[in-house]
């Protein structure tokens, strides 16, 4: 088992676990981030220019210490995940362990299928979400992303709610 989907599939579930944890930290900094970002630039005359590209000097100096480590957290945690789907599904899976992996694998990229009720989704997507939960229920396995904040996506940036002039 040493080179089996099985055992990246165990390093996969602690991986997630930090990512899906520091996420939402993550999320409010990036917001909190655009909201002060948002409100400097509708006071300053530079959301007067034209070119959006000029704003982003301004959105670096704002850029908080919290922010910084919580971007540092993100990306190092999702790097993490991410090498691990990579090697799991590129591995041929032998046992229902490692399929029960090659699932795990799939549930991480694309979180979006338990966001609402399953009964709310869509025909091919309630099917893909009841075959990842099928394989790691026969294989007695823990579904990776359960339990767990998902991912969601951030607040829109204030540089496009300028441009818009909202």
């Amino acid at each position: 088992m040493s080179n089996s989907a099985a055992k990246f599939g165990e390093l996969l579930t602690k991986a997630w676990r930090a990512y899906a944890l520091n996420r939402p930290i993550y999320e409010r900094a990036c917001s909190d981030h655009n909201r002060r970002l948002y409100s400097e630039l509708r006071r300053s005359k530079i959301s007067k220019t034209v070119d959006p590209d000029s704003w982003y000097g301004l959105g670096d100096s704002l850029r908080s210490k919290m922010l910084i480590k919580a971007e540092q957290i993100e990306e190092k945690a999702y790097e993490e995940v991410d090498a691990l789907v990579k090697n799991i599904i590129n591995r041929k899976p032998s046992t229902l362990a490692d399929l029960a992996a090659f699932a795990n694998a799939c549930a991480t990229a694309n979180t979006n299928l338990w966001e609402e009720p399953l009964e709310d989704l869509e025909y091919p997507e309630k099917l893909v979400r009841k075959l990842v939960e099928a394989v790691v229920s026969a294989a007695d396995v823990p579904l990776v992303i359960a339990d767990l904040p998902l991912p969601r996506p951030l607040e829109q940036d204030a540089f496009r709610r300028i441009s818009n002039g909202q």
